[in-house]
């Protein structure tokens, strides 16, 4: 018999727990399928994506049991953000335990240390969250990631990489990560979401897409979700997402959920994010992500094209930017660079649980040495990025970049004010709106311009121009990025008879350039 027949057939000896406890646990069709395929092939990791009330702790515990129970040699492990957390599949596998007179027999429960132990098998499962080093002294099977959605700060991250190196002496491991949608696009489950939909063969509300830019058999996708400009007012969308409508999931309950979400505007994202697993950024975001992520790509060779330039510099609090940007034939394609001070790197990881120091790690930001940003290492890198290629100007918001200005002057580059009002922003920011939206902008998904893109919030003056707005943001979500962005646009745009950009000569203190 194939294990996913075998899989099938153990879990369906299950008995309920929770709403339904009690009952057979009798796998729906939607239900086989997972099943059947994690263990068809050779699967190593799944991404599950289910909205709330579908039943992925109840199909998560049946799984760990099968591996406790009908394999040897399995260390099991379900990991979650929170002790809480934690604790639920634990739950459901000691009341699935509790409810079979052969499985208690076979199985010794361990409250105190939420583990389960079967000595006919030599196997075992743990709760465990990220507290503590104790998840390196694991060598897993099986790693349950549950609820990944809330795995949003370093800690967790740290507790994801324990526990995926923890593989290394294994030959067949397997992850199971479970989660609903997310707004935080720095999440581990934001790029979960982000990678899986990409896949060829992914399970797409219950069909398999073959159509994808990824391909990797090893890993399995499993998506109920609906599209982001679908009508959430719409029963067919709640039944296509939702599987165990009308099923274990009631009905009456949804109903009730949706009229509260009619009743009360900021409900309406709790109810698409939650039940329709719809990707909420925020209330009042401006950039269309799902938009922004369909203009990744590759550039050409860009060597040979003009392109402009945009800087954002901040002492302390913010990011420091550089964009560059090319029109290729009608098609405009950017480079980001950030930098920060290396002492705040750690420190914003921490507070504003923001993976800075992963993407420093990464090189996607530069750290600048000390506790303040570098302007002479800026200004340094700054004069190397711009020789490589045909930079015709470049814009600089004056409120922090006299130094870097006059020294990229001197290093004979052409530098031009921005003034950061609605005037000057407000075309460039409609024109960046369009571009997207038209595909005709590339970038190479560089996360932390991802990040200040999806924190931009702009406002608008009696004109209707808009403006990214320092006001409305929080003043944790940082833009940099966006506003360098914004101002390299602006500066492909500018019209030598336009007042809007200023010569950095022309200011009255112009004798500090001379």
């Amino acid at each position: 018999m194939e294990t996913s027949d075998k899989a099938v057939q153990f879990i369906e000896n299950l008995t309920l727990v929770g709403d339904h406890s009690g009952k057979p646990f009798v796998l729906r069709p939607w239900q086989k399928q997972i099943i059947t395929s994690l263990y068809r092939g050779e699967v190593s990791k799944c991404f599950l994506l289910l909205p709330r009330k579908n039943g992925k702790t109840q199909i998560a515990a049946a799984i760990c049991m099968f591996h406790l129970l009908c394999m040897t040699n399995q260390q099991i492990l379900g990991a979650a953000a929170s002790q809480e957390q934690a604790s639920r599949i634990y739950d459901a596998m000691e009341q699935m335990i509790r409810a079979d007179a052969t499985l208690s027999k076979l199985c010794e429960i361990i409250p105190s240390k939420k583990r389960i132990v079967c000595e006919a098998t030599n196997s075992f499962y743990v709760a465990v969250t990220s507290g503590g080093d104790v998840q390196h002294g694991y060598s897993p099977t099986l790693v349950v990631m549950d609820e990944l959605h809330s795995w949003t700060q370093p800690k967790h991250r740290r507790l994801h990489a324990a526990l995926t190196t923890g593989f290394g002496a294994r030959s067949n491991p397997l992850t199971l990560c479970i989660s609903t949608q997310t707004s935080d696009r720095t999440s581990l489950a934001h790029e979960e979401v982000s990678f899986a939909r990409r896949l060829k063969g992914r399970i797409e509300n219950g069909k398999v897409k073959r159509s994808g830019q990824v391909e990797n058999p090893n890993y399995l996708a499993v998506l109920y979700y609906a599209d982001e400009k679908s009508d959430w007012t719409d029963r067919q969308i709640w039944k296509a997402v939702n599987p165990a409508l009308g099923d274990f999931l009631s009905e009456k309950y949804l109903e009730e959920e949706f009229k509260i979400a009619q009743q009360i505007p900021s409900r309406q994202n709790h109810f698409r994010q939650y039940y329709l697993n719809v990707p909420i950024d925020s209330l009042g975001k401006w950039m269309d992500m799902s938009l922004w992520d369909k203009c990744r790509g590759t550039s050409p060779d860009l060597t040979q094209y003009k392109c402009w330039g945009g800087l954002d510099l901040a002492p302390v609090n913010d990011l420091s930017a550089f964009v560059l940007l090319w029109d290729v034939d009608g098609v405009y394609h950017i480079k980001s660079w950030f930098w920060c001070p290396e002492s705040d790197i750690l420190q914003r990881s921490k507070i504003e649980q923001v993976p800075y120091e992963m993407w420093s790690k990464a090189g996607h930001i530069r750290p600048c040495s000390g506790s303040s940003t570098s302007f002479s290492q800026i200004r340094q890198d700054i004069s190397e990025i711009c020789s490589m290629y045909r930079v015709q100007k470049i814009g600089a918001d004056r409120s922090h970049a006299y130094d870097v200005a006059q020294s990229l002057i001197e290093d004979g580059f052409d530098v031009e004010w921005f003034r950061p009002g609605f005037e000057s922003m407000g075309r460039p920011t409609a024109r960046l709106e369009k571009l997207v939206i038209d595909g005709e902008l590339v970038h190479s998904g560089n996360p932390v311009m991802d990040y200040c893109m999806s924190n931009v919030v702009c406002e608008s003056d009696a004109a209707e121009n808009i403006r990214p707005s320092n006001r409305l943001r929080r003043k944790q979500d940082k833009i940099d990025g966006a506003i360098a962005l914004i101002i390299s646009l602006g500066m492909a745009m500018w019209d030598d008879s336009s007042p809007q950009f200023e010569s950095v000569y022309s200011s009255e203190d112009c004798s500090i350039w001379l």
